[in-house]
């Protein structure tokens, strides 16, 4: 049958992209009582989720930034809040503790900009009681001896922590096949049909999907086939290729023990690696590190942290991410009937995708919509999708 079971079978989903995005939309869902099917083109999160750092930081992504959007920074400390009690459900069933933790992170200054960048971020905590605690530099190199002698202050931010990310692909994966998620890997959707309730993907094409949630990433910039017609699931231009390139190296004893931030960058310690990133190279949609880059990363970083000029870089590398001109995702219906969108989440994937996969969850399942999917709609885009809406299952039903 074509309509929804009434026979508690549950509705069917079809959630394309298996980032760190799409799989924790795909156990929310799941979590509702959905029969869900996650495709990916490639490897489940082996795109932009693996290329990332894990970061989780809402204070420092979001506040104080020209041209941000304005709720940004509610989102991310929601994802941030998501983020305890989520971490918990993937350590209980993987065993895996993650690097999560609560030892905040430290925004540096050695640069006169980078001291105007920190004390604009410590007014625009101030502005929200956002908690942080400006430090001096013996007090911050107490916090964290791996500090340079140079330091000149620096700005504490507790509600910013860090995960493994390569262990949360894992974790979810193992969370995915315990929900009974059906994962089909190496699948491109290229082409949909039919309408909700009735919904056809060329890449399943005897499966039948009461919605479609499209949460591909950047790659959600290009068209996909609806009823045989070339179409935009996002206005085009909204979202953009971002490449970011990274590199890292091997955990010391010495080394730094929680997040530091300098200017744009970072380094995230875990326990596998230290990891130093990120570019943010707008228009760029290449994979490809280059050495030059990751050499001018390396010295901005051991500005900050000395002990990262020593040792051996082990990998480096670069990923694109899908960003927006205001750095919100876009969430919410899309252009065609029955298909929803998560994507545009920037830098922000991994803080995000918990947060995202409730919200895409309540809005398919249960028809809910305002705050922050009000918000964050493709609507702010030049007016595009201002009469977009997709019926919730609950409706069809």
């Amino acid at each position: 049958m074509n309509t929804l079971s009434s026979s508690g079978s549950g509705p069917r989903i079809a959630v394309v992209g298996a980032g760190v995005v799409g799989m924790c939309c795909a156990l929310s869902l799941a979590d509702r009582g959905a029969r869900v099917t996650l495709f990916e083109r490639n490897a489940p999160g082996r795109g932009a989720s693996w290329a990332a750092a894990g970061m989780l930081a809402p204070a420092f992504e979001a506040a104080g930034e020209p041209g941000v959007h304005p709720a940004l920074f509610d989102l991310c400390l929601a994802g941030a809040e998501v983020w305890k009690s989520f971490s918990s459900r993937l350590t209980a069933l993987t065993g895996r503790a993650l690097d999560y933790g609560d030892a905040g992170a430290l925004a540096c200054a050695i640069t006169q900009e980078q001291g105007e960048r920190i004390m604009a971020l410590a007014s625009a905590c101030e502005a929200r009681g956002v908690p942080h605690i400006c430090l001096e530099p013996e007090d911050a190199r107490r916090r964290e001896p791996s500090l340079s002698a140079e330091l000149a202050g620096a700005l504490e931010l507790p509600t910013d922590q860090q995960i493994d990310n390569w262990g949360v692909v894992e974790a979810l994966g193992a969370a995915l096949a315990d929900a009974e998620v059906r994962v089909l890997s190496g699948l491109s959707v290229t082409a949909i049909d039919g309408e909700p309730g009735n919904m056809h993907l060329d890449a399943a094409p005897d499966d039948v999907f009461d919605a479609v949630v499209w949460t591909v990433g950047e790659s959600a910039r290009l068209p996909v086939h609806y009823e045989g017609e070339i179409t935009y699931l996002v206005p085009e231009g909204a979202i953009v290729p971002v490449k970011g390139q990274l590199f890292s190296l091997a955990p010391r004893k010495a080394g730094p023990r929680r997040v530091l931030r300098f200017g744009p960058g970072y380094v995230a310690p875990k326990a596998s690696r230290i990891i130093v990133g990120s570019t943010s190279e707008w228009n760029v949609d290449d994979t490809h590190a280059e050495l030059n880059v990751i050499e001018a990363l390396r010295r901005e970083a051991a500005q900050i942290c000395p002990i990262l000029a020593e040792g051996q870089i082990t990998r480096i590398w670069a990923g694109v991410r899908p960003g927006t001109r205001d750095h919100g995702p876009i969430l919410g219906a899309s252009s065609i009937p029955g298909v929803y969108q998560a994507t545009g989440h920037y830098r922000n994937g991994i803080l995000l995708a918990p947060v995202t996969g409730e919200l895409m969850a309540e809005l398919v399942l249960e028809g809910r919509t305002g705050g922050f999917l009000e918000k964050f709609g493709m609507s702010r885009f030049d007016g595009a999708g201002e009469n977009a809406s997709s019926p919730s299952l609950a409706s069809i039903r």
